[in-house]
């Protein structure tokens, strides 16, 4: 065997995940698995990019869990991406990142299998992950709105304000690092979503303020031609709508109770 073997492999194993998220075909997905778990069956335990093979080995399972639903495939994704953690210094760049992919991990199985502890795992890992990832570092965005999905995930399971605000802090965060660009337009919708909701639970002024500003950006950034455009529009004009009654009212420090 090479010494180079197993990273060819692993490099032919991330073509093929591209190749499989552009075109779909499961074959590409599960070649591109097979070259995964030869990387990581060739390669020593003490290699140095060990962790680098068990990452998108398990990345990859994910994937073909979401796409098929095989529990197995799942389960199997989360402990190779634990040794990968595991394995990774403290203070290696990658090791946020490989944080940041097994707390997603961790927060599907609590989706599929509606498991609090695995939830509990997702959002202390993801706040791990955000700990260690530099403001700097393209992923802080990325990271920032997987935590706010993940509180999100737990307000709506255990009805905590508390999560409700985890979750806006982290979409906010998430927005202010994110370029205003149209890939971006998932985080700025659900950080609209989420303020939405809280707007409706206890009317703060200030929430109205930032939803009518996500919304705007949203707009911006969304194709004419988006599914969700029609919706975004009539919320943003509820929204300008109870701003303007906000505004003509006569005690301006009550709360609004305006129905979306």
């Amino acid at each position: 065997m090479s010494p180079d073997e197993p990273r060819f492999l692993n490099g032919f194993g991330r073509a093929l995940v591209a190749l499989f998220e552009h075109q779909k075909k499961p074959e590409d997905l599960e070649i591109a698995i097979s070259n995964f778990e030869k990387a990581v069956k060739l390669s020593p335990q003490d290699h140095p990019r060990r962790p680098h093979y068990l990452h998108d080995l398990g990345n990859a399972l994910r994937i073909r869990f979401e796409r098929f639903g095989k529990s197995k495939d799942l389960d199997t994704s989360i402990s190779n991406m634990h040794k990968s953690s595991d394995l990774t210094p403290i203070d290696d760049p990658d090791k946020p990142i490989r944080l940041n992919d097994l707390g997603i991990a961790y927060l599907v199985r609590f989706e599929s299998q509606d498991s609090h502890a695995d939830l509990e795992k997702a959002i202390s890992i993801l706040l791990e992950a955000n700990t260690l990832v530099l403001d700097v570092h393209p992923s802080k965005s990325s990271v920032l709105h997987n935590c706010g999905k993940a509180f999100r995930a737990s307000y709506e399971h255990l009805c905590k304000n508390e999560d409700l605000n985890m979750a806006i802090w982290g979409l906010r965060k998430a927005a202010e690092h994110t370029n205003d660009q149209p890939g971006n337009l998932d985080r700025l919708l659900d950080l609209a979503v989420t303020t939405r909701e809280r707007f409706e639970r206890f009317g703060s002024p200030s929430d109205l303020e930032s939803l009518v500003s996500s919304l705007n950006k949203v707009m911006t950034l969304m194709d004419s031609k988006h599914p969700d455009r029609p919706n975004c529009l009539t919320t943003l004009g509820k929204a300008y709508k109870a701003r303007h009654e906000r505004l003509s009212t006569t005690s301006m420090d009550q709360p609004m109770t305006i129905t979306f």
